[in-house]
């Protein structure tokens, strides 16, 4: 009786990467990554400067339910012993917790604190009410607020290290390009830097006057 005999078949073995092609393939992979992370970063603060913007927004509307309920009052005022911060935030449905000290953070996830905030030194506040207008006797029911160019004269702006928007020195321009995003009294925001900023007639700009 004849027993077939089998040949064990022959496996095949793919040739595995020389070192000099790994290498290849590490420093291609090396170059998109260079090439793509400029490109992820510009979006991501893009991504957060418009996130900004619409903080801004939010906190316009708040402070015009604010007035509505105040005979015009501008949270800002110092009328009161309260921060602006927390006479707005029932007109957002937020609870603020510990914005009672100067100088401390807000809650997070809030309109209250700017995406990039994390870019200051030392962050606090994100945003600063323009407490200039108050020199204007401005705690009226004018629902024009009283500014002779609302679309000219700032009302909330990114900032740093202060709960007052008292000057230009205390802006933040932590956004791509060294900018920072200014809610004006109208209700929309610029996005300037510090020399377009500081350019501004300061009593249109920071006081709400006419030319």
């Amino acid at each position: 009786m004849h027993t077939p005999h089998h040949t064990p078949s022959r496996l095949r073995h793919a040739p595995g990467m020389s070192l000099m092609e790994v290498l290849i393939v590490c420093a291609i992979s090396a170059v998109l990554a260079a090439l793509l992370f400029p490109s992820l970063s510009r979006a991501t603060a893009a991504a957060r400067t418009v996130k900004c913007a619409g903080n801004l927004r939010q906190l316009f509307i708040a402070v015009q339910g604010f007035r509505n309920d105040n005979n015009g009052l501008l949270p800002g005022s110092m009328s009161a012993g309260s921060l602006w911060p927390q006479r707005i935030a029932p007109y957002l449905g937020v609870t603020l917790s510990g914005t009672d000290i100067p100088g401390a953070p807000p809650c997070p996830d809030t309109p209250f604190l700017c995406p990039a905030v994390y870019a200051d030194s030392e962050p606090r506040r994100s945003y600063a009410f323009n407490s200039r207008l108050q020199d204007n006797n401005l705690n009226t029911d004018d629902p024009a607020i009283g500014i002779a160019l609302p679309s000219q004269t700032v009302l909330i702006a990114d900032a740093r290290n202060t709960s007052w928007f008292q000057s230009q020195a205390n802006a933040s321009f932590r956004h791509d390009h060294k900018m920072a995003n200014f809610l004006m009294a109208d209700g929309h925001v610029e996005k300037m830097d510090s020399a377009a900023a500081n350019a501004r007639p300061y009593d249109v700009f920071i006081r709400g006057l006419a030319n």
